[in-house]
Formats: C-alpha cells, sequence, structure tokens
C-alpha cells in the first residue's frame, strides 16, 4: 500500500501514533508524515537497517526519530541499498544454479528487492509450476522458508553495514539537537543474551 495509505487505515482503526519503517529506504517516510497531518496520526520518522554481526549474522536494527532529510543518512542508505541488491543478485544467482527460473519483472524497477520479492519471482514463473507442486510449496513464504533463510541452499549474506556502523547511522542522523534511537528487530526471537552490546548501551 502507498504510505497514505497505510496512515489513513491505521487513523480509521483508532491509531494515534505510527512509525512507518522499510528496509534500507526513507522514500515513504515524508508522504506518511504528511498524510499523519490530514488524519491526525502522530507518525515518526523510522527506517529498518538490515546489518551483520561479527558472526555474519543479519541483523535488523530499527532507526526512529531522527532527521529522514539527512544528507548523511541518505548517502549510508543508497551504500546500503546497493549491497541489498548484490545480495539479491548473488542468490538470485544461486536459485538458477539450482534449477529455477526467475521472473525478472518481479524484481525490475524495485529500489531495495529482498528475499520476499525473489520468492515471488520464482514462484510467479509458469516454468516452475510443476516443481513447486512436486515439492509441495503452495505459496512463495514457503518456497522462501526452504530456499533463502539461514542454512538453506540460496541463501547469501549481507557484507555491509555493520551492527555498529547501522547504530551510529541512527545517531548521527538525529534531529533537532537529539540523537536518532535505534532498536534491534524481531528482539522475541532473540532473547536478552542476543541483543548486541551496542544497541543495549546506547539508548535503545
Amino acid at each position: 500500500m502507498p504510505p497514505e495509505e497505510v496512515v489513513a487505515r491505521a487513523a480509521a482503526a483508532g491509531v494515534q501514533l505510527l512509525a512507518l519503517s522499510d528496509h534500507d529506504t526513507v522514500d515513504g517516510v515524508s508522504a506518511a508524515m504528511a498524510a499523519g497531518v490530514s488524519h491526525g496520526v502522530r507518525v515518526v520518522p523510522a527506517v529498518e537497517l538490515s546489518s551483520v554481526d561479527p558472526a555474519g549474522e543479519d541483523l535488523h536494527i530499527l532507526g526512529y526519530a531522527f532527521d529522514p532529510d539527512d544528507a548523511g543518512l541518505a548517502e549510508a542508505l543508497l551504500e546500503f541499498r546497493a549491497d541489498r541488491i548484490g545480495r539479491i543478485g548473488r542468490m538470485a544467482d544461486a536459485v538458477r544454479e539450482l534449477g529455477w527460473e526467475i521472473d525478472e519483472s518481479v524484481l525490475a524497477g524495485r529500489d531495495a528487492p529482498g528475499r520476499p520479492h525473489l520468492a515471488t519471482a520464482v514462484f510467479d514463473h509458469p516454468a516452475n509450476a510443476d516443481r513447486l507442486a512436486a515439492e509441495s510449496l503452495a505459496n512463495s513464504t514457503q518456497f522462501l522458508v526452504k530456499y533463502l533463510i539461514p542454512g538453506t541452499p540460496g541463501f547469501r549474506g549481507r557484507t555491509t553495514p555493520t551492527v555498529e556502523r547501522a547504530i551510529n547511522v541512527i545517531h548521527a542522523a538525529g534531529r533537532r539537537r537529539r540523537v536518532g534511537t535505534p532498536v534491534l528487530g524481531h528482539r522475541r526471537r532473540r532473547g536478552r543474551r542476543g541483543v548486541p552490546a551496542a544497541v543495549r548501551g546506547r539508548g535503545a
């Protein structure tokens, strides 16, 4: 949905405070904030940065309350999206080596394609129909789980940013003399012991 529609639906559901985040981009934030003014919803600038911890594990760092127009943030996000695109390209190559076809139109034109888009590109290609049925993969999510998560044959990790850099980028993009606030995403899956010290100790 467009950011304006997300905010409109949130307002209709009685939401008063909303943070709209997307991976490695803030392109929808300004539109969401403008829609928030129209609908009486406070919209907080947010972003989700896919980062790499020292063990090579993919961690998602959410950033809140920063300046979405910060030049340093824009430069960093451009770099992070380039790495995201490269990573999806490496996964696409791996998927092809495994004998799957890819509907390139699903990926074309996307600013920051992710694994769900790649899974959809495979699932939607008609040449894969018989094999999908043979492997009992009824939707793109099932394909993603079997082929595109850590430990599966099509998965390839990111190379940048590190967790520390992701946090520093969010802090540096603070607005009105306040630092941006980083928070570890999907925390329930990791528990307290899995929270990096950099996130625990700097106001997250």
